[in-house]
């Protein structure tokens, strides 16, 4: 964790930078990065990509601005890869 405090520190005084989006693919990391900036007082945006919907859960419970879950996005994503190639009659597909 070494790395995510160097990289804080030198975040939190680059007063340029308006978002952060935490990529990791390890959720317990993503909350530990955030944890980690809100500690330091960051003030821009903070985003992140979550593996499973606990992770996205947990993001928001933590305060972050923003949580995607990739996996939901990318099923979505292929179905309406297939309702449009194919012409299928089938309803969005709901992720909620």
């Amino acid at each position: 964790m070494q790395l995510i405090q160097i990289f804080g520190e030198r975040v939190i005084n680059n007063h340029h930078i308006e978002l952060i989006l935490l990529a990791m693919p390890n959720g317990p990391a993503n909350i530990y990065a955030l944890d980690q900036l809100k500690s330091r007082h960051f003030q821009g945006q903070i985003a992140a990509i979550a593996k499973y919907s606990d992770d996205e859960t947990q993001l928001h419970q933590q305060g972050i601005d923003a949580a995607f879950n990739i996996i939901m996005k990318l099923v979505a994503a292929s179905h309406e890869t297939c309702v449009i190639t194919y012409n299928l009659k089938y309803p969005p597909l709901k992720t909620d």
